[in-house]
């Protein structure tokens, strides 16, 4: 403002002709100084008048929140007269509400202290609500617990148990009554009428827990028809359907009676539940195993890995056996587990077949391309190609879909691959005397080995091809 000042005094001495709205507005600016310390006095008098309201409020506040700690107190000596499991339901619904109550107090507690730190005051502290929220902790957890226990002992008592998780049940009812014992020794000293109600609810706790071992059994996932008519002959119950089975029906039929029993039969249907999900697994296995094909001279394919195949199958097939001499091992299961031995059998003889008839199919195959052996072997040819046309076909199916056990499902594979290598065994049979003959006629090519002989036969049309073996 003061070096504006002066530039306006210079142009006022050189009688430099100011417009009205330039002078109106540099007199303006002039007093804005004075017009900012005012604001700034006024709004520093009202904060102090507002501070003062909100001190004021929040004094209130704090008076109210004092009497509501008073009303927490009787409340909480209500609920510390709960001496009967019977009033379970009257307590732990005032018990809720106190739960409610000191956790909103302690978020109220939050807010006076920030408001508190704005105002630069001390925080307030409340230690009677510390107070009763400890004293209250064992009084809150009893009440809930016991409102619990009856509503779902009501629930399991009446309810099928199908329809409920066994291990669930196993596990609440555990924590209850580990709950229970805690509480008891808590509250003994100070409330001992209350710690009666804690070692009276751990007592009906204990009273239900003698059924969960039955209540296990029921629910097994392992139980089959045929192991629950066997409980129903044990029972005497043969018009009791599992599913309408409640804990209800347990007490009134008395299978604690024949706990052994009914234990003795769940445990040998888990043990055949783990036999078909063992068995299960090893077909997924099998399932997803695939054969490994090469390329080979651009026409077809040849299997490799045929020890990786027959270790796999190896492997299956010993686990399979050790499952079939399993005492639990029975009816349904133990047909299907011999029936997948006697797949995996044939899966491991059609591997066997087809490797022998690769390698034969590999070392004639180059001898048969000759024109030359199929018109001096007709018979042989039309052999060959009948096992040639075999081969192709199923190497393609392998390369479109590579799984084993689909390749061992074809319609009569293996059969097939058994024939062929007949015809492949009398293939060579004829060959072997067909060189006989050759060698008796021109006894020099007993010098030749089967195969450079063969190769030699098949270029009749070649004179050249002899050249290599004349130094024999």
């Amino acid at each position: 403002m003061n070096e504006v000042y002066k530039h306006y005094c210079m142009l006022d001495d050189f009688s430099f002709k100011y417009a009205d709205i330039d002078i109106e507005t540099f007199w303006l600016q002039k007093q804005w100084p004075l017009e900012i310390s005012a604001q700034l006095t006024d709004g520093g008098a009202m904060i102090q008048t507002k501070e003062v309201v909100f001190m004021s409020k929040l004094d209130q506040e704090k008076d109210v929140f004092i009497k509501s700690i008073e009303a927490y107190k009787q409340t909480l000596e209500k609920i510390k007269k709960f001496h009967n499991l019977e009033n379970a339901n009257d307590f732990s619904a005032d018990a809720l509400e106190l739960r409610e109550q000191l956790n909103s107090a302690f978020d109220k507690i939050k807010q006076f202290n920030d408001r508190e730190v704005l105002f630069n005051q001390p925080k307030s502290e409340y230690p009677d609500l510390e107070e009763i929220n400890n004293t209250f902790k064992p009084f809150y957890d009893l009440t809930t617990t016991a409102y619990e226990v009856e509503g779902s002992f009501k629930d399991w008592t009446q309810s099928p148990l199908l329809k409920q998780d066994a291990l669930n049940i196993a596990q609440t009812v555990a924590s209850w009554h580990a709950a229970c014992f805690q509480l008891n020794k808590k509250l003994i000293d100070d409330y001992p009428e209350v710690a009666d109600v804690a070692l009276g609810l751990r007592k009906n706790i204990e009273e239900f827990m003698e059924f969960v071992p039955l209540i296990k059994c029921v629910c097994s996932e392992a139980m089959t028809e045929e192991d629950w008519r066997e409980i129903q002959e044990v029972t005497k119950q043969p018009g009791l359907e599992r599913e309408d089975v409640t804990v209800e029906k347990i007490k009134q039929y008395e299978f604690k009676k024949y706990f052994e029993e009914i234990d003795e039969i769940t445990m040998r249907a888990e043990k055949k539940f783990s036999l078909a999900k063992k068995l299960k697994l090893m077909k997924e296995e099998m399932k997803l195993f695939t054969l490994t094909l090469f390329p080979y001279k651009g026409k077809t394919f040849v299997l490799k890995a045929y020890d990786e195949v027959n270790a796999k199958l190896d492997d299956q097939i010993v686990n399979t056996q050790a499952m079939l001499g399993s005492q639990f091992m029975k009816g349904k299961l133990r047909n299907e587990t011999k029936s997948w031995e006697t797949k995996l059998n044939n899966m491991s003889e059609l591997i066997e077949e087809i490797s022998k008839c690769q390698k034969t199919w590999m070392y004639l195959e180059p001898i048969f391309a000759s024109d030359d052996i199929h018109k001096q072997m007709p018979t042989e040819g039309a052999w060959f190609r009948d096992v040639d046309n075999l081969w192709k076909t199923t190497m393609d199916a392998i390369d479109n879909d590579p799984g084993i056990i689909d390749l061992v499902e074809r319609e009569n594979i293996k059969t097939a691959f058994e024939d062929s290598n007949k015809k492949l065994d009398r293939i060579q049979k004829s060959l072997n005397e067909y060189l006989e003959e050759k060698r008796l006629i021109f006894p020099r090519f007993y010098f030749l080995a089967n195969e450079d002989l063969l190769m030699l036969l098949a270029q009749t049309k070649e004179p050249r091809a002899v050249q290599p073996h004349m130094d024999k």
